[in-house]
């Protein structure tokens, strides 16, 4: 008998805590205000996508991370800013990874792993749906498998978060991916060890190990977004993805109150809503959020 789906007081605060934990763990390392929050506004259109009915297409998302007054990211290298450049020059949807993939080859890019965790939210009463959520909405600028998987492992991780305590929620995460990942990848989602070797870097497999670690050491909000943030990861990625785990963890009541003030309150009622609006929705929803057609 499968088990009954956990009280939507439980999960109502832990969905609000992931969507704001991560625009104030991306605030912590980009300060400046919404502008400057690229993880999270790509974040938001995804979840504006799901509202409006049915999965994440690709040709769906590109316009939206290119709208909403987000900024291609100049970042060296960035994945996701090549294949909005591409897409802005009119490569098809379809064609962008793969190009990308060409010019930037052998990196696995960190941007998945947060844009992707509205998804936990909508499809947390199914896996399989959240499986092929993840894929749609990486594929539109990732080719390698690293980012595919580091962004599943991160929703997947998100979704167990929402109802269950961290000591049982990275087995079960480490379980569900072995069969497609290699040993050194589920490495990272074991608690970690000091001394352990966890690959560093700014790339997917690092930006994981960063967050993961932190989530593990940390013992309140600001503490795991701290840790993450030193763990040698460059740029605003490792905070971000911490910050939104730890408020999935926690809830939105742990988040420091100093930093919920700064955040733009336009922004703030908007990431509410949308983890509101989220939650009712289903599995496989069939129709869009009124209002959000």
């Amino acid at each position: 008998m499968l088990n009954p789906p956990p009280s939507w007081e439980l999960i109502g605060p832990r969905a609000e805590g992931l969507l704001l934990g991560l625009a104030l763990g991306e605030g912590t390392a980009s300060p400046g205000g919404n502008t400057a929050l690229r993880l999270t506004t790509q974040a938001m259109a995804v979840a504006e996508a799901l509202l409006g009915g049915g999965p994440p297409r690709p040709a769906d998302l590109l316009p939206r991370w290119l709208a909403d007054g987000q900024t291609i990211p100049e970042r060296p290298g960035s994945i996701t800013g090549e294949a909005l450049r591409l897409f802005r020059r009119g490569l098809p949807a379809a064609e962008l990874a793969p190009a990308v993939a060409r010019m930037v080859p052998g990196r696995g890019g960190d941007a998945p792993l947060s844009r992707c965790l509205p998804i936990a939210i909508a499809a947390r009463e199914s896996g399989v749906t959240l499986r092929g959520w993840v894929r749609s909405c990486t594929v539109a600028t990732h080719a390698d498998p690293i980012s595919q998987l580091a962004a599943l492992a991160a929703a997947m991780l998100a979704r167990d978060l929402l109802s269950r305590p961290l000591e049982d929620c990275l087995p079960r995460v480490a379980q569900a991916l072995r069969e497609d990942s290699p040993e050194s990848f589920t490495a990272i989602l074991h608690t970690p060890r000091p001394g352990g070797g966890l690959p560093a870097g700014d790339d997917a497999g690092g930006v994981l190990a960063a967050a993961v670690q932190a989530l593990c050491e940390g013992r309140d909000w600001s503490e795991t977004v701290a840790i993450a943030a030193s763990r040698g990861v460059s740029g605003d990625s490792a905070p971000a993805l911490a910050g939104a785990l730890a408020g999935a963890r926690w809830g939105v009541a742990a988040l420091p109150e100093v930093n919920l003030r700064q955040l733009p309150s336009q922004l703030r009622v908007r990431l509410s809503q949308l983890a509101r609006d989220l939650l009712s929705l289903r599995a496989a929803p069939t129709a869009a959020v009124p209002g959000r057609a």
